[in-house]
């Protein structure tokens, strides 16, 4: 909720649901982004955010052999329902839900994650 302002309602990004060891986050709906650039910057931007972030937490805990993270962005539209009373809930569906889910399962196979630390 970096960036958070609650008039119009603006956020650097929204996470909408956890998955196992990681999450999915929306970048510009249901809220506003916090700057004028593109989405797709935004989405850059908060990704090497959450990176440094990331990154300073696990040199807190020095441990023996590297930990590292990955992440992947998708672009595309989303359709989402809200409810209209109570505790919010926000449920988002679209391609790049889809498509974000699909990288996160990448991520789990032997062969890609190999690929991707090799080039990491």
């Amino acid at each position: 909720m970096k960036g958070y302002e609650h008039n119009p309602l603006r956020s650097r990004a929204f996470r909408l649901k956890e998955t196992g060891d990681g999450f999915i986050s929306a970048v510009g709906y249901p809220f506003l982004p916090i700057d004028s650039s593109s989405l797709a910057d935004g989405a850059v931007s908060t990704a090497l955010i959450m990176f440094e972030a990331f990154n300073l937490e696990v040199r807190k805990f020095n441990y023996s052999r590297p930990i590292k993270g990955a992440m992947g962005l998708a672009y595309n539209s989303v359709q989402g329902t809200f409810q209209s009373g109570g505790i919010q809930s926000y449920d988002l569906f679209g391609d790049s839900l889809i498509q974000a889910a699909k990288y996160e399962e990448l991520r789990k196979q032997p062969a890609f994650w190999k690929i991707f630390s090799d080039h990491a």
